[in-house]
């Protein structure tokens, strides 16, 4: 006979009754044949059914009674209605996320290597999601000086960046940088004046010296560069560049200087 779906299934019952022995503590006995409901069988102790929707319950092979059945040889019997129904599988493609319930996929269902960047909507997962020590996609940001700014002599001050090259999670203003991921970042610096003094440069981190990067005396237009990679907590910390130089009178960097950092790795 024609028909249309799934091949229809055949099923055969043979009836059956299981026996149990009593004990006046035992609670959960193991059938002889899984069973999906109360519906499928009838339980009795001491010749009194007992209500499926309140005496008893059934998972797989188990059954639990809500109290405790009396000590008795075989006063507990259970009778076996119909047979467990089978799981028909679904067609290919005929499952969406409506039928799956809440968190029923997890990391063990899931084969390696199966999710690619195809399967993954763009921007749906954030660094938040991602695990310990992954960095991705964290802040970075590059600017550069405009050669305007004025350094006077024998004192640190504060080197302007006001020319952003990138920024991409807006946490570089006013030439400070104050990421908002925790973790650890690769910094960058370059400064180049023009002058036959010492000239120093540092990272400043929440207003202080961090670590001096270059101690030199200079003989002409020199260009120092240096990096370095050190920890911000991605809430308060900050850093800043700082320069000295002891000419004794006021020097500008050129417009070739520059602050840039990236993250690297979460803490």
């Amino acid at each position: 006979m024609a028909y249309l779906g799934n091949t229809p299934t055949t099923q055969a019952f043979t009836p059956a009754i299981d026996y149990f022995s009593g004990n006046g503590s035992t609670t959960s006995f193991t059938l002889s044949r899984p069973v999906a409901s109360v519906a499928q069988v009838k339980v009795t102790v001491n010749n009194v059914p007992q209500n499926p929707s309140t005496a008893f319950t059934v998972s797989g092979n188990t059954l639990t009674f809500t109290g405790t059945p009396s000590s008795g040889t075989n006063n507990i019997y259970v009778q076996y209605t119909s047979p467990i129904t089978q799981v028909i599988a679904p067609s290919q493609g005929t499952v969406g996320t409506i039928q799956l319930a809440d968190n029923a996929i997890t990391t063990a269902k899931i084969a390696d290597n199966s999710v690619t960047t195809v399967k993954i909507a763009a921007g749906a997962v954030i660094q938040a999601d991602l695990a310990t020590n992954v960095g991705a996609t964290g802040p970075a940001f590059d600017a550069t000086a405009d050669g305007t700014q004025v350094v006077g002599s024998g004192t640190y001050t504060k080197i302007l960046f006001p020319s952003e090259t990138f920024d991409t999670n807006n946490n570089f203003a006013s030439s400070r940088f104050t990421p908002t991921v925790a973790g650890y970042y690769q910094i960058n610096t370059c400064w180049s004046i023009s002058t036959t003094s010492e000239t120093v440069v540092a990272i400043y981190k929440n207003g202080a010296i961090f670590r001096y990067l270059f101690d030199l005396t200079m003989t002409t237009l020199y260009t120092q560069s240096s990096s370095l990679l050190m920890y911000l907590n991605g809430s308060t910390d900050y850093i800043e560049v700082y320069a000295y130089q002891s000419s004794g009178s006021n020097k500008s960097p050129t417009s070739g200087s520059y602050f840039s950092g990236s993250f690297v790795r979460a803490a």
